[in-house]
């Protein structure tokens, strides 16, 4: 999937009209427009924040985006801090644009599994970070495969995909060519 393809699921008028039309349990993807959007987060390469709110109340804003009480932003905004290793201090009094490149994608990755999604695209999601917040966005990944989350990675380093994907496909010029997995 290209990143044509990811932004057309955000258009409700194309989604009837291209090759994801059906879900696991059936339902068709254009029929059922709101409720795919449910099932998925994304974390995309640049940074989607609000810079001069904390991380909390970017958080508090996507639960109110997804439609949840304020009883429910509250458990996600504790679950989702605590998954991605975002310190309650710093969640809460620093702006978002004021923390650093690694907390800024933890945040990221943070606000795309808020709603608990089921599919999770991440665009580039290490870009730009040292080897060592490299690995700890790793480990995230690796917890919410565990959970059986379905995860769309992009990325330019091999090493990246050779080490979180199940399946790997490269793109040149447009085309896809699969890898073949080694067990």
């Amino acid at each position: 999937m290209d990143k044509s393809s990811v932004r057309r699921l955000d258009d409700e008028d194309s989604l009837s009209h291209n090759n994801l039309s059906y879900l696991d349990d059936g339902k068709d993807f254009g029929k059922h427009y709101q409720e795919v959007r449910t099932l998925i987060g994304l974390c995309a390469q640049k940074d989607l924040i609000f810079r001069n709110l904390s991380a909390d109340m970017n958080l508090r804003f996507i639960g109110i985006l997804r439609g949840y009480t304020e009883e429910q932003i509250a458990a996600r905004i504790e679950i989702v801090r605590k998954k991605v290793d975002l310190p309650e201090e710093i969640a809460k009094t620093v702006p978002a644009g004021q923390l650093s490149g690694g907390q800024k994608r933890k945040l990221c990755l943070a606000m795309a599994i808020f709603g608990d999604p089921k599919i999770i695209f991440l665009d580039e999601p290490t870009s730009g970070m040292d080897p060592e917040s490299r690995r700890v966005i790793w480990k995230i990944i690796r917890e919410l495969r565990n959970e059986g989350k379905c995860i769309i990675l992009t990325t330019h380093h091999l090493d990246e995909a050779d080490e979180l994907s199940d399946r790997i496909a490269v793109m040149v010029k447009g085309i896809y060519y699969r890898i073949p997995t080694v067990e």
